[in-house]
């Protein structure tokens, strides 16, 4: 590892305080958007529920139009590989992803400091940016990720792959066969790899690159949610957009749906939270580069701001959700609007 120095002066310091200090206001709006926006998803499992069962063994042209369900084994039009690097098989989808060996650059806060490593990085940065780019230069990637589909089909109903949300790939696990002969580069087999370089894997140079692959086989059995058009599976665009591949029956794909629904809204809750406490920090920042002038007095400074705000964030996140819920709920906005009346009635100074 190599280490690097750079001393800042305080007007930069103050300067970047201020910086910080706008960019916390902008992230403040912007985490009670996020936070409201996310109370009013539209829960894809209700919406599937809707859906009319479509027999997979024949078109039923009464359901022409309709958001409908096809639960069967899911067929590739035709084998799938990477143009470049793996040999056709029976798939709907493949990623390539791409990793090199790079420097990476990582600084303290105040960015005075700046450790340099080495590591596989799937976004390699830019040396020109590094504070000390003298000794730590990362050549362009040679090979870049791609995503690559064929149309498919599930029972009698065709589909388009590129325009689908599929289930999550599965890593494939590599072997040499796999591997067309003319690929670029001349990459090897190393585990779940292909490694591109003159060393070996286990000890790459800068610039050497790791692939890896990950697919949605065909013959799995599946339930899509579209809007049928005929013998094809159209997107469905209404209430929420639906044009969704899951795997395993109807049941269970809502299922998957509910869970989905619920995990991402508590993701987006927490990061709400996290973005909203940082921008109140750094709507102090200005505050800290006061006491920058004593550094320990500056750290100091930091963490009683950080310890101060994290309940304040913590209350106003609650507070954005609770309304939120109630505002995105016409039923339960209907009786708290009926609560705040009877209370107002009630609290009527009486004659």
């Amino acid at each position: 590892m190599k280490r690097g120095r750079v001393r800042i002066g305080w007007f930069e310091s103050a300067r970047a305080a201020v910086v910080g200090a706008v960019v916390g206001v902008l992230l403040l709006f912007a985490s009670i958007a996020l936070l409201w926006v996310n109370e009013g998803r539209t829960n894809l499992a209700s919406v599937a529920r809707r859906a009319a069962i479509a027999a997979p063994d024949r078109v039923d042209a009464a359901l022409d139009g309709a958001l409908v369900s096809v639960t069967a084994e899911t067929r590739a039009d035709h084998p799938l590989g990477d143009p470049d690097f793996l040999l056709a098989d029976r798939r709907l989808s493949l990623e390539r992803a791409v990793e090199m060996f790079a420097w990476v650059e990582a600084c303290d806060g105040r960015r005075d400091r700046c450790d340099y490593r080495r590591e596989w990085s799937a976004t390699p940065p830019s040396s020109a940016r590094f504070r000390e780019p003298s000794g730590h230069h990362n050549p362009a990637m040679r090979v870049r990720p791609a995503r690559f589909t064929v149309d498919g089909s599930v029972g009698a109903y065709s589909f388009h792959t590129a325009i689908a949300t599929m289930p999550s790939p599965e890593r494939l696990a590599l072997s040499a066969s796999m591997v067309r002969p003319e690929a670029p580069h001349s990459p090897t087999v190393s585990g779940a790899y292909l490694y591109i370089g003159d060393r070996s894997i286990e000890r790459p140079s800068i610039g050497d690159l790791r692939l890896s692959f990950a697919a949605v086989r065909e013959g799995e059995r599946s339930t899509f949610f579209a809007r049928q058009d005929g013998a094809r599976l159209e997107p469905y665009n209404a209430e929420a957009r639906m044009y969704r591949l899951l795997r395993g029956d109807r049941a269970r794909a809502i299922e998957s749906l509910a869970t989905e629904h619920v995990v991402i809204g508590w993701i987006l809750r927490v990061f709400g939270f996290v973005l909203l406490w940082l921008s109140l920090n750094l709507a102090l920042a200005p505050l800290h580069a006061m006491f920058d002038v004593f550094p320990p007095l500056g750290r100091a400074s930091r963490s009683l701001v950080a310890m101060v705000t994290l309940p304040i964030a913590a209350a106003l996140s609650a507070t954005i959700v609770a309304l939120s819920i109630v505002a995105h709920n016409v039923w339960l906005l209907a009786v708290v609007l009926l609560a705040l009346v009877v209370l107002a009635f009630a609290a009527r100074p009486r004659t």
